[in-house]
């Protein structure tokens, strides 16, 4: 639906989380983040490493904010599994390569990183790194759902584009209820409500 604010979103997240970025209040109300403080506070050598990552991408030192990112991913810091990710997808201190973005998005998103999630539904979606799957469309009506949704959003009829979103994703369209997230988390077509987003 809003594929390039949805690509434009995940670079936002994801760079913001290496340049240190302040999270928003929903964010650290979530329970996702309380998990992420939990798990941070046993394993403070990859949060160090993740800091360190941080200040060399601060100082445009990308091919060492990389390795300490790697470090770090590789004690099971999910942050710096999604930071790494979005380093091999577009190549940011390390050679380009979509299937280790896809490895290290899946590492995150195993984790419930959110931005690893969206990530890695776009990898799956393009067929970036991986086989394009095309197992999110559950049936034939949610996908004439979905198409209808995408036809009203080209036309900027949001109001339309949100009610064909949100059939096909109460049929379990996965890229429908992503592109319904997103209609809620920025108030297209719908209020912005936060609480909505996540869900």
């Amino acid at each position: 639906m809003a594929l390039q604010i949805m690509t434009d979103r995940k670079s936002k997240g994801i760079l913001q989380r290496l340049s240190g970025g302040v999270l928003s209040s929903s964010e650290k109300s979530g329970s996702i983040f309380k998990r992420g403080i939990a798990a941070l506070a046993q394993n403070t050598e990859a949060e160090s490493s993740f800091q360190r990552a941080r200040f060399a991408y601060k100082a445009e030192n990308f091919s060492e904010a990389a390795l300490w990112c790697l470090n770090a991913a590789d004690l099971g810091h999910a942050e710096a599994q999604s930071a790494l990710g979005y380093c091999y997808e577009f190549g940011i201190g390390v050679t380009r390569d979509d299937a280790q973005a896809v490895h290290w998005y899946s590492k995150a998103a195993e984790q419930g990183d959110a931005e690893a999630q969206n990530a890695l539904g776009d990898c799956y979606a393009s067929g970036k790194g991986v086989t394009r799957d095309d197992a999110h469309i559950v049936n034939p009506e949610a996908k004439s759902c979905f198409q209808r949704a995408l036809a009203a959003y080209k036309a900027e009829n949001f109001s339309e584009a949100v009610l064909w979103c949100r059939k096909a994703a109460d049929q379990g369209h996965a890229l429908a209820q992503r592109n319904l997230g997103f209609c809620y988390e920025l108030g297209i077509g719908v209020t912005q409500d936060d609480a909505q987003a996540v869900l």
